[in-house]
C-alpha cells in the first residue's frame, strides 16, 4: 500500500495537470521552468542541514557535498535528470543528499551543459571529464557511478565512453528510471502514459533535445561484458518501465551482476522524491545496503 505522503503527492500533481489543461506545468519557456526549478531547490535546502555544499571549478562545475559525520569511503558521481533540458546540480543535491545524510558518504553533482545550447555528445564530454577528475581525487574504486532518467542516461554513455577511452570504471553503478532506449513504441509508453505522474506526456520544450539525437543516447545497444555490479531502480507505473527492464536483461545476459527493483505504485525517477516520500527512503536504504553487500564480498544475486 502507498505511503499517504505518495498518495498526497499523486493526488496533487493530478490536480495540477487537470487544472493547467493536461500539461505538467503552466506553458512557460526553458529558461522560466529553469528558474523556477533553482527557486525550488533553493527552498529546498533543509533538506541537507548536516551537509557541507561546495561548489568547485573542476573541468566543468562540480557541487562537493561532504557530511559532517562520515561514515564511508564510498563517493557518489550523480547525474541529474531533466530531459537533457532541465535540470541542474542544486537539484541533483536534493537527491544525492541522501548519500551524504543517511549514508555518510560524498556525493558529487556534476554541472554538465544542457540541450538546446549544447548536443547530446557535449554533454557526455563534461561528464566524462569530471569522472575522471573524481576517479583521480579519490580513486575509480570508490566511486559509485549513478543518475536520474536523463542523468541514467548518460550514466550508461558514460559507461561506454569509460570503455572506448580504457577509463577505470567504478565500483558500482545505480540507476533511477534510466533511460536506456530512444524508441517511443516501447510497450510501457502506451499503456502507461496515463499513470504515470512525471511522464504522462512529454512536454514540448524538452523534445527539442531529441531533434540530433546521435547513437549514444540509446546505450541499450552498447557493450556490458565486464560492467560492475548494477542496481536499476523504478516504478511500476511508469511510462519508461521498459527501459529499466530491458537494461537489466541486457545486463544479466552480458554477466553482469545485476539488481532489478520496481516499486508497486511509483512513478519515473520516484526517487528523486525521497525528501517527501518514505517509499524513495526505503529504495536507497536498499542500495545502501547493495553497496555495503560489495564491500563484504556478498553476492548480489
Amino acid at each position: 500500500m502507498l505511503s499517504k505522503e505518495a498518495r498526497d503527492l499523486i493526488f496533487e500533481n493530478k490536480k495540477n495537470y487537470a487544472e493547467n489543461g493536461g500539461k505538467p506545468v503552466p506553458s512557460a519557456t526553458i529558461e522560466e521552468i529553469r528558474e523556477r526549478d533553482e527557486r525550488n531547490s533553493e527552498a529546498q535546502a533543509r533538506a541537507y542541514a548536516n551537509t557541507t555544499v561546495v561548489r568547485e571549478q573542476w573541468n566543468i562545475p562540480v557541487d562537493v557535498m561532504t557530511p559532517k559525520e562520515k561514515k564511508r569511503d564510498d563517493v557518489f558521481f550523480f547525474i541529474h535528470g531533466g530531459a537533457w533540458v532541465f535540470g541542474s546540480a542544486m537539484n541533483a543535491r536534493l537527491t544525492a543528499c541522501y548519500f551524504t545524510e543517511e549514508g555518510g558518504g560524498v556525493a558529487l553533482c556534476p554541472e554538465y551543459r544542457r540541450a538546446p545550447e549544447v548536443k547530446f555528445s557535449a554533454m557526455l564530454d563534461d561528464c566524462y571529464r569530471a569522472y575522471v577528475q573524481a576517479a583521480n581525487r579519490y580513486g575509480a574504486d570508490k566511486l559509485v557511478l549513478s543518475g536520474s532518467s536523463a542523468g541514467g542516461n548518460l550514466a550508461l554513455a558514460l559507461m561506454q565512453k569509460l570503455r572506448q577511452t580504457g577509463t577505470p570504471y567504478p565500483k558500482a553503478i545505480a540507476l533511477f528510471s534510466p533511460v536506456a532506449l530512444l524508441d517511443n513504441a516501447k510497450e510501457s509508453n502506451e499503456c502507461l502514459g496515463a499513470w504515470d505522474i512525471v511522464l504522462r506526456d512529454f512536454d514540448e520544450t524538452a523534445v527539442k533535445a531529441y531533434e540530433d539525437v546521435e547513437n549514444q543516447m540509446s546505450p541499450l545497444y552498447g557493450d556490458y561484458d565486464g560492467f560492475p555490479p548494477m542496481y536499476i531502480a523504478c516504478g511500476s507505473e511508469e511510462r519508461l518501465l521498459d527501459d529499466s527492464v530491458s537494461l537489466f536483461k541486457k545486463a544479466k545476459k552480458s554477466g553482469v551482476k545485476a539488481v532489478l527493483s520496481v516499486r508497486a505504485g511509483m512513478w519515473h525517477s520516484y526517487l528523486e522524491c525521497q525528501y517527501f516520500i518514505p517509499e524513495g527512503k526505503e529504495e536507497f536504504r536498499n542500495i545502501l545496503s547493495f553497496i555495503d553487500d560489495l564491500d563484504r564480498g556478498e553476492s548480489v544475486i
